[in-house]
């Protein structure tokens, strides 16, 4: 079993050029939109504080294998000191909560605080399936997305 710092390492990896499909928008009644085009994560809008995320996530063990999670983040099931410590743990110090202050930073919107949320609890997200190859994970985001 992967830990997470070997999962935060392999997306530190850059991918081949070549194995990366770019898509910015797909049409239908939610729009999917392109979040992270190093591990192919998209995201649709299903309500002001309701997302859902799909990805690939890439491991490194005897040989390289891939899983897909895709899941639906509702922002309301997390406390907010959850949701302050992930931001926390993405470089957000001084957060704005509605208050002045010096060197205070604003909040960020709704749909990047479930994409932290989404990355940072993706295992729990993650179809049990492996791929041996990163065109077949493609293939799952794709079907995932409606592309195909």
């Amino acid at each position: 079993m992967e830990s997470q710092m070997e999962k935060e390492n392999c997306q530190a990896e850059a991918w081949t050029a070549g194995m990366m499909f770019q898509i910015t928008r797909v049409k239908g009644e939610e729009e999917w939109i392109e979040t992270d085009d190093d591990c192919a994560q998209f995201c649709r809008c299903l309500g002001s504080d309701e997302f859902e995320f799909v990805q690939i996530n890439r491991y490194l063990s005897d040989s390289v294998f891939y899983t897909i999670s895709h899941g639906t983040v509702c922002l309301q099931d997390y406390f907010m000191e959850q949701i302050d410590s992930i931001l926390k743990s993405y470089g957000y110090q001084n957060l704005n909560y509605g208050t002045y202050g010096i060197n205070v930073e604003p909040i960020p919107d709704s749909q990047l605080i479930a994409e932290v949320v989404f990355e940072t609890y993706f295992k729990e997200f993650e179809e049990e399936r492996r791929y041996s190859g990163y065109v077949i994970a493609e293939k799952r985001i794709k079907e995932i997305i409606n592309m195909e």
